[in-house]
């Protein structure tokens, strides 16, 4: 799913729309395990993003949506698949299920 455009350089909309791949091939179980923390960036930049600017009500349900279905799709980990803050950066201590 990894894009080749800095993330930096992407709108938010955009940026959700590829979340919702990510969350989405997770989900399904066909995202491959070598691209998912490369994959985790995404949110992680929505996560700046919304820390930092105004963003809609609609853009924060979705966002939450997305969330759910995530947590749904992943299992909790102790150790993150990247360094980060447990209580900000939480999608970084969820890992794809195992079979």
């Amino acid at each position: 799913m990894s894009s080749s455009a800095p993330l930096e350089r992407l709108t938010l909309p955009v940026l959700l729309s590829s979340w919702a791949r990510v969350v989405d091939l997770v989900s399904r179980g066909d995202l491959p395990a070598d691209e998912y923390a490369a994959d985790l960036r995404i949110r992680h930049e929505i996560a700046q993003r919304v820390r930092s600017r105004p963003v809609t009500a609609e853009t924060r349900e979705l966002l939450a949506e997305l969330d759910e279905w995530f947590r749904e799709a992943t299992e909790a980990v102790e150790r993150p698949v990247v360094d980060g803050d447990p209580r900000r950066e939480w999608y970084y201590y969820r890992r794809l299920r195992t079979a």
